[in-house]
């Protein structure tokens, strides 16, 4: 059975389980780490990690995941300022990880091969990017510094139609 193959059922969700549980057994600085909702959020990101792998198993490209990775890395080192990076990095590696370990039990040989190749690749991509990242200036780097700040309240507000509204501020002035 493939990874697509269980990406698309009910299956994925118990695998995800077994990551997100696996995780809190191994790191217990998760439990202080995480509130409620991070943790909520935590498992959302598993499901969408399984996605993306999916995804890179399905088109046989494993830069889809290695870009996701990294994107996921800033992002959660923008949105946890009380965690440090390098916590942050070390978290990401020990997930990857756990993924590996229960895809190699979930998986066909073979479907668990498919996945370890862009979960290394990730992994590396994380840690060269926890040396190489800056996220204090990063979101001020650039043009439309305004137009981003309004998009980025929207999103986190679940402002859907504000963010599109935003986003076509920044086309209009292109």
């Amino acid at each position: 059975m493939s990874l697509l193959h269980h990406v698309l059922s009910q299956e994925m969700n118990g695998m995800a389980r077994k990551v997100f549980d696996r995780h809190f057994e191994i790191d217990p600085k998760l439990n202080k780490d995480y509130d409620d909702r991070r943790k909520l959020l935590m498992y959302e990101d598993i499901l969408y990690n399984l996605g993306y792998l999916s995804a890179a198993m399905r088109f046989d490209e494993d830069k889809i995941f290695v870009d996701y990775a990294v994107w996921i890395y800033q992002l959660l080192c923008y949105l946890m300022k009380d965690l440090t990076k390098e916590r942050i990095k070390d978290q990401m590696v020990l997930h990857f990880d756990i993924v590996r370990q229960v895809a190699a039990e979930e998986l066909s040989e073979e479907d668990a091969q498919k996945i370890a190749r862009p979960l290394s690749k990730g992994i590396r991509a994380i840690e060269n990017q926890s040396i190489d990242f800056d996220e204090s200036n990063r979101f001020e780097a650039g043009s439309y510094l305004d137009i981003k700040k309004k998009y980025l309240e929207c999103l986190l507000k679940n402002d859907t139609k504000g963010a599109s509204t935003s986003s076509l501020l920044r086309l209009n002035r292109a």
